[in-house]
């Protein structure tokens, strides 16, 4: 997003704001229930000769530290659970059709598809009162031409149809002119299972990818946020008087960048990251490791985000213009500024390299140039130099990967982090590390680089001492380090707040063949780094290491 255009769809000086990243929540708490209103960043490309396209990504809906930015392109995924149902929406009644709604209890929500030989089934959530198991059954009055996701124009009126409190309607028809576009390109890269599938949205607000997401697509959806006030939930009610539509949304909070996602692993058939990783400060690889574990085998992994190499950037660096973001000093939201945009290139290594099978991944211009010189040297930088650079131009970048049966690796790209901070990063995150998968955050510096040892399998050296970090939250007894060729003693360790040893073995292990050194511990606390020192004089080959 060269530039941003702020615009608050609701929030009057009586109401503090209380940030969301791109976009902010703000209100007051009206009984259990937050009145909010949504503020949103709308991205405006701005060429310095002449305005350029609203929305170059609309509003990039980050999940990551500093607050929820709540993005058009990803305003995706309705239905957070709560501790025992779906909490998340009231799903529309089909035009014309009719329709048969069931009222249950407060929270409580869930729907069918309607088709052309069933009505749409409707829970209706109930924001107070006793549950009740009232069903009634009744003709949906005669409303507007059905909604079609080839129909730019229909989409546009259907979005523009919702209100919500502190609504600007002018603001709101600005965001969804700018980013409809982008929305529909991300949409297209979402697949729709024949069986009713989970999705998580990862940045959800606000809303409107999520309301062509459960549309058009079949899947239970779950939100994401980030607050920057630190609440758990964001909740949000939206209405359609025009198609007879309500939602109730909350989005479920957490850092993505950060913490490890509340979900069970293997939970989601497809997750959404749109226009998010940009917003990334430090680490997307934890991200996509977290991705990795709550998807399923073969689910997929739906990601969009601004081309850093795109051609109206390369225009205003050869006019001389600045082509970062600028600051968004006075914006009531945090993270909403572009930390590190990407080329298609990059995201394909990254994703690749992380374990992620490619399956599609294209470079798309969803925007027209302005002006008749920029669209000349758009032509030639995507028709011509790309020939001999292998460069990608195009506006935005769009990719789909699916999660194989290969286990996750936790890849740094060298072109991505700096190698020389690189070497002091710890973040143990697990009680057992295998050489070329996650051994890159759980050991510290003196190791070779990955290489293959007997039978085919990867293995590091380090030069004398090599250090291995590992963490439990449950007790540990024993350690076992697999090597090769290598002789010396394995030793265990808490660092902290003392240095305390807590067991340890000597070890020869021959050449051509792997050898388990087990020996037991005493005194682990839960939760703490486990200190694995392999003190060899002449190196050893280390293939995995393991406490239970």
């Amino acid at each position: 997003m060269a530039g941003k255009g702020v615009g608050l769809l609701a929030c009057p000086a009586a109401v503090p704001p209380v940030g969301v990243t791109d976009s902010v929540v703000t209100g007051e708490v009206a009984g259990d229930m937050a009145t909010v209103a949504v503020a949103v960043a709308a991205d405006v490309e701005e060429p310095a000769a002449e305005p350029g396209p609203l929305g170059e990504e609309t509003l990039a809906a980050r999940v990551g530290s500093g607050g929820c930015e709540v993005p058009p392109p990803q305003a995706a995924n309705a239905t957070a659970r709560t501790a025992s149902e779906a909490r998340g929406r009231v799903a529309r009644t089909a035009a014309s059709r009719e329709s048969r709604v069931i009222v249950t209890g407060a929270g409580a929500i869930a729907s069918t598809r309607p088709t052309a030989n069933r009505p749409a089934t409707v829970v209706v959530a109930r924001t107070s009162g006793e549950p009740s198991n009232a069903c009634m059954t009744a003709p949906h009055p005669p409303g507007p031409a059905p909604v079609s996701e080839r129909d730019g124009d229909g989409l546009a009126r259907y979005l523009l149809s919702f209100r919500w409190p502190y609504r600007n309607e002018a603001v709101h028809k600005v965001l969804v002119e700018g980013g409809l576009p982008l929305w529909r390109q991300i949409l297209r890269f979402v697949p729709n299972p024949a069986e009713r599938g989970k999705a998580l949205e990862l940045g959800s607000p606000p809303f409107h990818i999520t309301l062509l997401l459960q549309r058009f697509r079949n899947y239970d959806l779950s939100l994401t946020g980030f607050a920057s006030d630190g609440r758990a939930v964001i909740e949000q009610d939206l209405d359609s008087p025009e198609y007879g539509e309500h939602y109730h949304f909350a989005c479920t909070c957490f850092d993505a960048e950060k913490e490890r996602f509340p979900y069970d692993d293997n939970t989601f058939d497809l997750v959404t990251w749109c226009e998010v990783i940009e917003h990334l400060t430090e680490n997307p690889v934890h991200t996509l490791a977290e991705i990795h574990r709550v998807l399923k085998p073969g689910g997929s992994l739906v990601l969009s985000t601004p081309n850093a190499s795109r051609a109206d950037s390369i225009v205003n660096f050869l006019l001389g213009r600045n082509i970062y973001d600028p600051y968004h000093l006075g914006a009531p939201l945090k993270g909403s500024r572009h930390s590190r945009e990407y080329t298609l290139p990059e995201l394909k290594d990254l994703l690749g390299g992380c374990g992620y099978r490619i399956d599609r991944a294209q470079d798309i211009d969803i925007y027209p140039p302005v002006g008749r010189n920029r669209a000349a040297l758009r032509w030639l930088l995507e028709h011509g130099a790309a020939r001999f650079t292998h460069g990608s131009y195009g506006f935005h970048n769009f990719v789909r990967a699916t999660k194989t049966g290969q286990p996750f690796r936790w890849y740094f790209p060298p072109n991505l982090f700096d190698s020389g901070h690189l070497a002091f990063h710890l973040a143990p995150h697990s009680s057992r590390v295998v050489m070329g998968e996650n051994d890159a955050i759980h050991t510290a510096m003196g190791w070779a680089d990955v290489q293959v040892g007997p039978g085919g399998k990867r293995m590091r050296r380090p030069d004398r001492v090599g250090d291995i970090y590992l963490v439990s939250d449950s007790p540990l007894e024993r350690v076992t380090v697999t090597v090769t060729n290598g002789s010396g003693e394995a030793q265990a360790w808490h660092d902290t707040p003392e240095l305390v040893m807590l067991g340890g073995t000597r070890f020869d292990a021959p050449p051509g063949e792997w050898r388990d050194i087990t020996f037991p511990i005493s005194g682990y606390r839960p939760g703490e780094w486990l200190h694995v020192r392999l003190d060899a004089p002449g190196g050893v080959g280390v293939h995995a290491a393991a406490a239970e």
